[in-house]
């Protein structure tokens, strides 16, 4: 299956693309478009590391209106994403940004909450190691 035909969405049958993990779906649409490895790599980390801080975001916010499920919600989306494109690793650069980035601003008795709350929720321990890197 050439990735370039899901340009049009028309064309896909969801049966195809079924047996393909999400990474490889996104090295098959990069090799189609000519996008070099490095770049197309560079790229999803961005996307996911963007994803990952908005679900962090969204998931303080929420705990420090002590609204539990909406910050339970945000970090088992958080999880999912990392499961379904686990390019990140805790010592990335996105991830060191990302953890800078709440260390200036946020609370650390609601990161240290979150922190609690994904131990629980977030199952596999590569992504507990990237979520704990995230929330510092």
């Amino acid at each position: 299956m050439s990735c370039l035909r899901c340009i049009e969405p028309s064309s896909i049958d969801i049966s195809e693309m079924a047996d393909h993990p999400p990474v490889q779906f996104v090295a098959g649409v990069a090799q189609d478009l000519q996008i070099p490895d490095e770049r197309a790599i560079s790229m999803l980390c961005n996307w996911v590391a963007g994803h990952c801080r908005s679900r962090i975001v969204e998931a303080y916010t929420a705990a420090k209106k002590g609204d539990d499920v909406a910050a339970a919600q945000a970090l088992i989306q958080l999880a999912s994403l990392l499961q379904g494109l686990p390019i990140l690793a805790p010592d990335s650069s996105q991830v060191g940004l990302i953890a800078d980035e709440l260390q200036g601003w946020a609370d650390a008795d609601v990161l240290q909450q979150l922190q609690v709350a994904a131990r629980q929720l977030v199952v596999e321990a590569e992504q507990q190691c990237v979520v704990t890197a995230m929330l510092g």
